[in-house]
């Protein structure tokens, strides 16, 4: 595997950008919306960049991990 892929540089920045909406709360109130807009992209990124590396990489301590080898 290389450094990182596209769907963990997206995951990222979809972090980055949520990190600059809460800032953004304390002077515009309604950046709150781009703020759980970007948390809920932020969150489904992270999960599916979990749950695709845990069907094609066996780990000895998970079961259920590495299914689709």
């Amino acid at each position: 595997m290389g450094a990182f892929e596209i769907g963990e540089l997206v995951v990222a920045a979809a972090f980055a950008l949520m990190v600059a909406a809460w800032a953004l709360t304390a002077r515009f109130p309604r950046a709150d919306i781009a703020q759980n807009i970007l948390m809920a992209g932020f969150v489904g990124g992270f999960t599916n960049t979990v749950a695709i590396r845990m069907l094609f990489t066996r780990y000895w301590f998970l079961p259920g991990s590495g299914v689709l080898l």
